[in-house]
């Protein structure tokens, strides 16, 4: 019975091997996939995040026509309005940012550098319009007393 437990132990040697390596190619292809799905997700990412950005660059070049076809018909108080109206949503937006989402800290310290005190006012930063407002233009000023800006 010696003579057959070496045959024994080469089979169970040679079933271990099978299986760490199978353990191994299994740990390579979870390392590859992770790898190309991260990969992946990022250029992904990166899409949506150029996307975003060009939508929003396209809505300020839009506000900024506006403002500038009313300053052109000479209706400064108008142009005003809508320089005001612009400046409260994107104070509101950025408190929404600034308050509900965590954001690295290069972020607050670029704001905070270029308005140092902008940053300690978006935790309490109320709007002035809500979530309406009338459009401005020539005709439409008067009900802009009830939420006018110093400019008028």
């Amino acid at each position: 019975m010696v003579i057959g437990q070496p045959r024994k132990r080469r089979s169970i040697i040679k079933i271990l091997l099978i299986v760490i390596g199978y353990v191994v190619a299994a740990g390579i292809l979870l390392v590859i996939g992770l790898y190309v799905g991260e990969r992946w997700t990022i250029v992904a990412l990166s899409h949506e995040l150029d996307g975003t950005q060009a939508m929003l660059t396209f809505n300020r070049l839009i506000d900024e026509r506006r403002v500038q076809s009313l300053l052109s018909e000479g209706c400064t108080h108008a142009a005003q309005k809508q320089i005001d109206i612009d400046e409260d949503k994107g104070t509101e937006l950025l408190a929404e940012i600034f308050n509900d989402r965590k954001l690295p800290t290069w972020t607050r310290k670029y704001v905070s550098d270029r308005d140092p005190n902008l940053v300690s006012t978006l935790a309490t930063f109320k709007s002035k319009y809500g979530s309406t407002w009338e459009q401005p233009d020539c005709k439409n000023t008067a009900s802009w007393s009830e939420h006018s800006t110093s400019h008028q």
